[in-house]
Parts: structure tokens; sequence; C-alpha cells
């Protein structure tokens, strides 16, 4: 072999030596930088404990239930005996409620996000007597739905979430209910 062909050979080892460290170094760093949470939570420093009370619509029925001494009861009929570690996910979710997304409207614009006549509504109260509404409108494209709490001019999105567990009748939510439907 000639000198030349020493020399490109070589060259072409270094520069692949190169390309090879280069390759490495780059692999090790994280391009992906850490997105920041930058959703809103509904009901800021609430819990599910924090909630006496509660009611919801399915289709035209209401439903409501109240916290008796520790343990949930449907105010319709306070001898169904209803699941307690269900309601208590539901609570849950309803103060674990975020928004990625905050509109601003005016009381004029909420027909146009199904505000006005609402899917879903949810009252609830708190153990230090303050009664929240959250109404649930139309669901956009990203399967989000708009939601509006109390009487604030701002529209949040919401997760569907909501469309399932509060979609829940009395007779779902008894032990009974949950009893028959497991055999």
């Amino acid at each position: 072999m000639g000198k030349k062909k020493i020399k490109t050979l070589l060259v072409l080892v270094a520069v692949m030596l190169l390309c090879i460290a280069g390759y490495v170094a780059v692999s090790h760093i994280n391009f992906e930088k850490e997105e920041e949470d930058k959703s809103i939570a509904l009901y800021d420093g609430m819990s599910a404990e924090d909630v006496t009370a509660f009611s919801y619509n399915v289709e035209e029925e209401v439903y409501g239930y109240s916290l008796v001494s520790g343990e949930w009861h449907y105010d319709a009929n306070p001898d169904v005996k209803l699941d307690q570690d269900t309601i208590k996910s539901m609570l849950s979710i309803l103060a674990g409620f975020k928004s990625e997304r905050v509109l601003e409207a005016s009381k004029d614009g909420y027909a146009e996000y199904g505000l006005e006549k609402p899917y879903k509504t949810i009252a609830f109260e708190t153990k230090d007597g303050v009664k929240h509404k959250l109404t649930v409108g139309d669901k956009n494209i990203n399967s989000k739905y708009y939601a509006r709490i109390d009487d604030e001019n701002k529209i949040y999105t919401i997760d569907a979430t909501v469309s399932t567990y509060f979609g829940k009748t009395a007779d779902e939510l008894s032990i009974e209910e949950s009893s028959e439907s497991t055999q």
C-alpha cells in the first residue's frame, strides 16, 4: 500500500472515531425538555373529604347524595345501600379536575360552548358550607368538555371522565346493583 492510501485510511479512521465520539456524546444529551404542567386545578386545595353533599343529573333525572355520620346516602331513598368506595372515587375525580385551557367568555358567549343548556350539572357543598356548581357543556374535537365553575366568566376544558363517573344512577351506585352485576 502506498503512503497516500495509508494516509487516506488514517484520516478516514480518525473521522470515523470522531463520528463515534460525537454520536456517544449526543446520545447522552436529553433533548426532551420536561414539560411544565400548565394545567389549572378547578378546585384548588379541595379534597374528596371536604365534600358533604353533591348532586348531578343523568339525562333528565337528578341524583342527590349526602354524607351522614361518615356514610353516603341517597337523598331520595336513604335506605339504599351505596357503594361508598365508588362515591369516594367520584369525589376524588371532582376534586381533581384540571383544565389545560381557559377561555374568557362574556355572558352572551356561553351558548357556543353548550353551557346555556348544559349536558351535565354537578352541584356540591363542602364542609365549610360553601356551595359550588360545575356546569358541563359540549364536547370539543379533543374529547374534552367545556365547563364553567360557579358563576365565573371563565370557560374551562375538562377531561371526559366527567361523563363516566357522573353518569351513574343511584341504582348503579347501590351495593345491591353492584353485587348483582358481578354474578
